[in-house]
């Protein structure tokens, strides 16, 4: 096993940045879940919280080895607050970092340029979202065992002993998350180089690494391929756009955000846009370095093949339903981007030793001022989605259920009447029952009944909850009942505040209110004589009539 802590303690550089990361992420620490995947993954998981069955991630995921990890997360810190979540993905993405240092090929006094390079990995504010985001551990662990593996294939005699080890735990990483599918190549490419000769078993084990998540992944890439038309020369053209985006990221890390909506579509459209000659620059730029740096022209070349190989599975070359939303976006680029450290490293090393100082000053002073705001973004759901103008109604209605959830209601009930003014529509009524859901014990019920233009059948099953809730605490007992029935067909049935027992409870609660405050009483105090008569009638409906018989004695003695 790798002694990190005695190289931490080694290298006062290395030991002062990793200190410096880590007090940029220390905020974080109390930030909230963020609207996406932590619900699914780790909040309401019942994968999650059933930690008597670790063998069902196993059955009915792709990623069984997160579970499991989040499984042993909820039954020793529970999942109600992030902190211990957040603490182990900055402690995980600290362990990264000094893997990349111990990688780094440094010759006699490097070890400050290695530290230097490891800290552009660390401080760079494009991995920032793999930290923060608790379900990015699946990224962190992913790149941690890869980083092992690629350990024991670097710093050992490419032995079959080693070389078994080394793609064990390749296999592990992928099983948290296959974003290291395409590694074994870069594996068999270094072991030929060094060995110079072929491994046929390796090869062996590596294709069948790659049929395996192939084959799992199949069905995924079958119906993606079908909604998007894809051809194989829209999907270079989709992967040369994407790549130009990660090349902007990484190299000019101003433009961050958390959804690019770079979809298939889009990414497609920017060859007619004047942007293409931004993309291009971007895409030639590494390129260029190559005839610039001659003496490193190998090196160079062997890190941006390392790049693309492993970020090929997550430029749209191969189609995956996610690519809907976005073909980027920062959480694909922490392991690759590895790489591209590697590759700043060699560019790097022509620099003097006595301008290291300078070289520090230059590229920790901008990536500290910019990880520190990225990471600041990610406080709650609405801070981090927020945009001064949306792309889209879709962008713009999930801010809105980000406020919901962050508690900002005065905030989503006025933008959404603002965008929706003057129509209807489902995703309105997902918004008011949301807030509603979200308000409902302090405020009173809003009546917007009337909105709901469409066939009860029609209303999304993860809506049926949100309306039987209101629909109880409005007091609207026949679209209660209708909803609850409908939501037990849901997944979602966990959301209802109420069971039969209590919505019929309710309803005599409400009707005897009813007869009491607003048929008996006003008639009392009317006319004596008739509300005499009609008293007999109206007492077997009531349900507390002890209480009933004391106010209409009360009126009838006073009048």
């Amino acid at each position: 096993m790798i002694n990190l802590i005695k190289e931490i303690k080694e290298n006062k550089y290395l030991k002062n940045l990793l200190i410096i990361t880590l007090f940029i992420y220390l905020p974080s620490l109390y930030f909230s879940f963020f609207i996406f995947d932590d619900n699914h993954n780790i909040i309401l998981n019942s994968r999650v919280s059933n930690l008597s069955d670790l063998i069902l991630p196993w059955t009915k995921s792709k990623i069984p080895l997160s579970y499991n990890y989040w499984q042993v997360l909820h039954l020793v810190f529970g999942t109600s607050s992030p902190p211990t979540l957040r603490f182990l993905n900055i402690i995980l993405h600290l362990l990264n970092g000094v893997l990349v240092f111990k990688l780094l090929p440094l010759k006699k006094n490097e070890k400050t340029l290695g530290a230097i390079a490891t800290g552009i990995f660390l401080l760079h504010p494009v991995v920032v979202q793999s930290v923060v985001w608790l379900s990015s551990s699946r990224e962190l662990f992913a790149t941690f065992f890869t980083l092992l593996a690629a350990h024991l294939i670097v710093r050992s005699n490419l032995d079959s002993k080693t070389i078994f080890k080394a793609f064990s735990l390749l296999i592990i990483s992928i099983l948290f998350k296959p974003i290291s599918a395409a590694a074994p190549l870069i594996f068999l490419g270094y072991i030929h180089q060094k060995k110079k000769e072929i491994f046929y078993p390796l090869i062996f084990t590596s294709t069948l690494i790659l049929i395996a998540i192939f084959y799992f992944y199949f069905n995924e890439i079958m119906k993606a391929t079908t909604i998007f038309n894809y051809t194989f020369s829209k999907s270079l053209g989709i992967a040369a756009i994407s790549i130009s985006y990660y090349f902007r990221n990484f190299f000019t890390p101003f433009f961050l955000e958390y959804n690019y909506n770079l979809t298939p579509e889009k990414a497609i459209s920017l060859y007619s846009s004047p942007r293409i000659l931004l993309h291009l620059v971007y895409l030639l730029l590494p390129i260029t370095s190559l005839f610039l740096f001659k003496e490193k022209k190998k090196e160079l070349l062997i890190c941006l093949l390392s790049f693309l190989t492993l970020i090929t599975i997550n430029t749209g070359l191969i189609p995956f339903n996610h690519q809907f939303i976005s073909t980027v976006t920062d959480r694909y680029l922490y392991l690759p981007s590895i790489a591209l450290v590697f590759f700043l490293y060699f560019l790097l090393s022509n620099i003097p030793k006595e301008r290291y100082f300078q070289l520090s000053v230059i590229l920790f002073v901008p990536l500290i001022f910019l990880s520190t705001i990225e990471v600041s973004k990610w406080k709650d759901s609405s801070t981090r989605l927020y945009k001064n103008k949306f792309s889209n109604e879709v962008e713009f209605i999930t801010y809105i259920n980000a406020l919901i959830k962050d508690g900002k209601l005065e905030k989503a009930q006025a933008l959404t009447n603002k965008l929706f003014e003057g129509r209807n529509s489902i995703d309105e009524l997902n918004l008011e029952l949301s807030i509603f859901q979200a308000s409902y014990k302090d405020t009173k019920p809003k009546d917007f009944t009337k909105k709901i233009h469409f066939q009860i059948e029609e209303i999304p099953l993860d809506l049926y909850p949100l309306l039987a809730n209101y629909s109880y605490y409005n007091n609207d007992f026949h679209l209660a009942r209708l909803s609850y029935v409908y939501s037990k067909k849901s997944e979602f049935k966990y959301l209802l505040d109420f069971d039969m027992n209590q919505l019929a409870q309710r309803e005599k609660s409400y009707y005897d209110k009813i007869l009491r405050e607003v048929t008996l009483l006003p008639l009392v105090q009317k006319n004596k004589y008739l509300s005499r008569k009609i008293y007999k009638t109206l007492r077997p409906l009531v349900d507390n009539k002890t209480k009933y018989d004391l106010e209409v004695n009360k009126q009838l003695s006073e009048n």
